[in-house]
């Protein structure tokens, strides 16, 4: 019920809003969202055994493990602005399909936060779409987006 009279309200909204309004109304979400998030990595910080999904898609976490991706995750963050975790707190990292979207610069960089953040002797498993071709773009610079 909530999610048509949203649906309603939105289209009649988005036909009487300044485009400078709309984009005004976006960033004060973000902005929310950021805050929001730093919260529930506290959370997650606190915990005895961190297990991260990184780039999960909209899904809530089982099994122990928290989703991390831009929206519809259990927490919604822009893995670009890195982990906000401490060095060595996490015991598991894994990601399905990601990284075959990540561009190499930043790709490096993700790779080295997640190391950053493991536990010694700890796991990152990623699932990866034809490694063959991803090392032969990563070796020419480029990056599949």
């Amino acid at each position: 019920m909530f999610n048509f009279v949203q649906k309603i309200v939105n289209v009649k909204i988005k036909k009487y809003i300044p485009k400078f309004l709309k984009i005004l109304l976006q960033k004060t979400k973000f902005l929310f969202l950021s805050n929001f998030a730093f919260i529930q990595w506290y959370q997650v910080s606190k915990k005895n055994v961190i297990r991260l999904e990184l780039g999960s898609g909209v899904k809530k976490g089982k099994n122990g493990f928290t989703t991390v991706d831009i929206n519809g995750a259990n927490i919604s963050w822009d893995l670009k602005n890195g982990i906000p975790l401490k060095d060595n707190s996490v015991d598991l990292i894994y990601s399905s399909h990601l990284l075959e979207h990540i561009p190499f610069k930043e790709l490096i960089l993700f790779l080295k936060d997640c190391k950053r953040v493991l536990k010694k002797m700890e796991s990152f498993q990623f699932v990866y779409l034809m490694l063959e071709i991803i090392l032969m773009l990563i070796s020419k610079g480029g990056h599949l987006k």
